[in-house]
C-alpha cells in the first residue's frame, strides 16, 4: 500500500515537473507524499518515516530539497526528530489541533457577548490546559481576511483535526472549510438541512426557565425586553404560562447595535403616571442589560421589592447591572467543553455527527 502511494505521488510529481519545471515542485511532492502517509494512518504516531536517502532516490531530488521538505513537516507538527532519526509526531495536528472559527474580526466580538466568552474560554483552555486550539477571526466565505486565508491553508494542508464554528456557517457551504473530508466539525446553531457531517449544539431553555422563575415568585404582570425578530415568540410563551399576563406595550425590542435605546424603554415602562406597571421584567439579551438596568435605576424602580428582573447572561462574563438582577444564561465553559468532547468523540471513535443541547444556568442576584 505504501509502495502504491509512493508511486502515485512520484507520478504526480513527474507530471507537475514537466508542466512547471521548478525545483519547488520536488519539495512539494515529497511533503505531500509524507503528509499523506501520516494523515491516512499508514504511518502511525511514533513510526519512523522513509529515510532522506530513500526519498531523494524515489523523487530524483537533491538531499537539500528532501531536507527542506522534512523540515517543513517538522515545523507543521507532523514529524519530530530524535537522535538524528525522524518519526511521526505523537501530537500530529491532523489528530490534535482544533480550530475555533468566528465570522467577525477580533475587535468586533465585543458586540456579541457569547462570542467574547467563547474566545476567552478557548484562550484559557489553550494556555492553562495545553490544548492545541487556534482561533480564526473574520471567516465569512470571502477568502480575503488573513484569518480565513490561514484557515483555508490549514485545511488544505491537513493541519486540523476538528473545527468549532461559533455560529451557523451558512456562508461557507461551498468552502473546503466546511466540505473537506477528514475533519470533524461542530457548530453552535439550530439544526438545519444542508449541513451534512456537522454536529450542532443548541443553546436552549432560557425562555422557559425565566418564565418559570417569574411564576414561582408570584409575579403576574411580566414585561419583556428582547431583540428584534422574537417578539411573537415571546407573546406566545407568555400566553401559555399560567398565571402570567403581559400588555402589548410591555413587550419592547431593541437592537444589539443600539443598546442605549433600552434605557429609554425602561423610563416609559416604569412611568409612575401609568395606572398599571409590570411586577416582573425579562431582559433576553445580555448586550441590553447595562443600559436597561440604568434606565430602571433612573426611573426609581424598586428592585426586587416591586419589580423582579431576570436577565440573560453568558457565564462567566456577566454584564454590569445597576439594579439587583437574577441571572439566567449559558455557561461558555460548558459550551466549549461540550464542543471539544464531541470533536474528540468523532475523531477517536469515528462516531457520526449528532445534535446536542446546552441548557441554561441560574445564578444569584447581583448588581
Amino acid at each position: 500500500m505504501i509502495h502504491q502511494v509512493m508511486t502515485d505521488s512520484h507520478n504526480a510529481w513527474r507530471r507537475a515537473r514537466q508542466r512547471r519545471g521548478r525545483p519547488p515542485v520536488q519539495k512539494e511532492a515529497v511533503e505531500s507524499y509524507v503528509r499523506e502517509l501520516v494523515v491516512s494512518g499508514r504511518l502511525k504516531p511514533g513510526d519512523s518515516v522513509p529515510t532522506r536517502r530513500g526519498l531523494a532516490a524515489q523523487f530524483d531530488a537533491s538531499p537539500v530539497t528532501v531536507q527542506a521538505a522534512v523540515a517543513g513537516l517538522v515545523r507543521e507538527g507532523f514529524l519530530t526528530v530524535r537522535s538524528q532519526r525522524t518519526f511521526v509526531s505523537e501530537n500530529s495536528p491532523h489528530l490534535c489541533r482544533y480550530a475555533v472559527v468566528l465570522p467577525v474580526a477580533r475587535d468586533e466580538i465585543e458586540k456579541n457577548r457569547f462570542w467574547k466568552a467563547l474566545v476567552l474560554e478557548t484562550e484559557r483552555i489553550r494556555d492553562q490546559e495545553g490544548r492545541d486550539i487556534r482561533i480564526y477571526f473574520d471567516v465569512n466565505g470571502g477568502a480575503t481576511s488573513p484569518g480565513e486565508v490561514e484557515l483555508l491553508e490549514d485545511v488544505a494542508r491537513r493541519r486540523l483535526a476538528g473545527i468549532i464554528f461559533a455560529s451557523a456557517p451558512f456562508l461557507l457551504k461551498k468552502s473546503p472549510i466546511l466540505r473537506r473530508q477528514g475533519i470533524a466539525r461542530v457548530a453552535f446553531m439550530t439544526p438545519a438541512k444542508g449541513y451534512a457531517g456537522l454536529s450542532t449544539i443548541t443553546l436552549s431553555g432560557f425562555e422557559a426557565r425565566a418564565l418559570a422563575l417569574m411564576a414561582a415568585s408570584g409575579r403576574k404582570r411580566v414585561a419583556v425586553l428582547c431583540t428584534p425578530g422574537v417578539e411573537e415568540e415571546w407573546e406566545r410563551r407568555i400566553l401559555k404560562t399560567p398565571g402570567i399576563r403581559m400588555r402589548k406595550s410591555w413587550l419592547q425590542s431593541v437592537s444589539q447595535t443600539a443598546p442605549q435605546s433600552a434605557r429609554r424603554c425602561m423610563w416609559l415602562l416604569m412611568d409612575t403616571a401609568r395606572t398599571e406597571r409590570p411586577d416582573g421584567l425579562v431582559i433576553t439579551d445580555d448586550n441590553l442589560v447595562e443600559a436597561a438596568t440604568l434606565g430602571l435605576k433612573e426611573a426609581g424602580a424598586r428592585v426586587p421589592a416591586q419589580l423582579q428582573v431576570i436577565a440573560h447572561c453568558n457565564y462567566p462574563r456577566l454584564p454590569h447591572a445597576h439594579v439587583p438582577v437574577e441571572w439566567v444564561g449559558y455557561d461558555a465553559r460548558l459550551a466549549v467543553k461540550t464542543a471539544i468532547e464531541d470533536l474528540d468523540r468523532q475523531i477517536r471513535k469515528g462516531s457520526p455527527p449528532r445534535r446536542l443541547s446546552v441548557g441554561p444556568v441560574v445564578g444569584r442576584q447581583d448588581s
